[in-house]
């Protein structure tokens, strides 16, 4: 949270982010002001008025994302939610759609049991993790408000 994921960091440019990955399968794809990177385009980046603002991992069969000690796409999704709310201040209820922790801006989406690769299916397990900068947390609560 607030630093980015891997080898991408939140305020990266996008020139800087494809010279971050290039050594791990480069860029896959790209559309507008995304970004995607490894197998599967598992790692999604945004940029918001030129610097990467958000980062979304999703499962990848070539990398294991970690977050703080756990592995996101291993975990059923309560225990994940319950995991990443107690480094939040305040209290959070379980979204199984979508989430967006506001402290640590770390986003959650889509719990399902078809992202359960590496448990044959049986539990849900979100599809995305993601973590966004001051400026993407800004741009989100003003869509909302809209």
């Amino acid at each position: 949270p607030h630093h980015g994921i891997g080898h991408i960091l939140l305020g990266m440019t996008p020139a800087a982010a494809r010279a971050a990955m290039a050594p791990h399968g480069g860029l896959q794809a790209s559309h507008g002001d995304v970004d995607y990177f490894l197998t599967d385009n598992a790692l999604q980046v945004e940029y918001e008025g030129g610097q990467a603002s958000f980062i979304g991992a999703s499962h990848s069969r070539d990398v294991a994302f970690a977050f703080r000690g756990i592995d996101p796409f291993d975990t059923a999704a309560r225990m994940l939610f319950r995991h990443i709310a107690s480094f939040e201040s305040g209290a959070h209820r379980f979204d199984r759609a979508e989430y967006r922790f506001p402290d640590q801006i770390v986003t959650l989406w889509e719990a399902d049991r078809q992202y359960d690769y590496r448990g044959g299916e049986r539990r849900r397990v979100y599809a995305q993790v993601g973590v966004g900068s001051a400026a993407y947390l800004a741009a989100i609560q003003q869509y909302e408000l809209d």
